[in-house]
């Protein structure tokens, strides 16, 4: 019989099993479909280090008879927040006392 229980991804943590091969694991194989989105990796979109978006992915097993078991998950990747960076910035002299004087000013 074909694989009874096949969840996740080789790279995903994913696990299958055969009623007569018992963890056919080994077997277990997954690639991204083509659904005119961008690409990932399924282990990094499980981490969420792609860019925002859906991912499809097809997972595959077999056991020894050559049976195949097949699952399809999609993985939603989110931007929960928004990311920024803030490097302080060195001015030129003239432009930091133009600065300051207009501070002071301002006050």
């Amino acid at each position: 019989t074909a694989p009874e229980a096949l969840s996740g991804g080789a790279e995903c943590w994913a696990t299958a099993a055969d009623e007569a091969d018992g963890d056919v694991t080994a077997a277990l194989t997954v690639r991204q479909l083509d659904v005119g989105g961008a690409s990932c990796a399924p282990e990094a979109a499980v981490r969420a280090v792609c860019a925002p978006g859906a991912y499809v992915y097809l997972y595959l097993a077999a056991d020894a008879a050559g049976n195949v078991a097949t699952a399809t998950v999609t993985v939603f990747v989110v931007q929960r927040s928004a990311v920024s960076f803030a490097a302080p910035v060195a001015l030129p002299a003239e432009e930091a006392d133009a600065a300051a004087a207009a501070a002071a000013a301002a006050a």
